[in-house]
């Protein structure tokens, strides 16, 4: 695959999409200039991320791009980024066991209400 020279017009011609769509340079600069812009107004927050992140274990940056023809002389792009600032893990444990009565109940008024259950031999 060849690079592609974004300021450089005559290297690329336009590519002809379903129903005489055409997806051209116009379109790619548009593209790369939206991605640019996400990356340089999420730039503290990816720093942040970066310089959070554990040794050796990076942040991933997702990036995607949607070009979805509107008319024959018109593309609409969507761009957007995800990527995760903090490394959250959290875990609890519990065993439930729903034949067990509930030995405190309706605690409330300061009054203690006991539940007994006489064991069988």
């Amino acid at each position: 695959m060849s690079k592609i020279n974004l300021y450089n017009s005559d290297c690329m011609t336009a590519k002809k999409l379903k129903e005489g769509n055409m997806i051209g340079i116009n379109t790619i600069r548009k593209a790369s200039l939206m991605i640019e812009g996400l990356l340089e107004t999420y730039l503290p927050d990816i720093d942040k991320a970066v310089r959070k992140a554990e040794e050796g274990a990076g942040v991933n940056i997702s990036i995607s791009l949607k070009l979805k023809p509107i008319n024959l002389q018109e593309t609409d792009i969507e761009a957007g980024i995800s990527f995760t600032t903090e490394k959250i893990k959290d875990s609890t444990s519990q065993v439930v066991n729903e034949n067990q009565l509930e030995l405190f109940s309706n605690l409330k008024d300061g009054a203690v209400k006991i539940s007994t259950t006489r064991a069988e031999l």
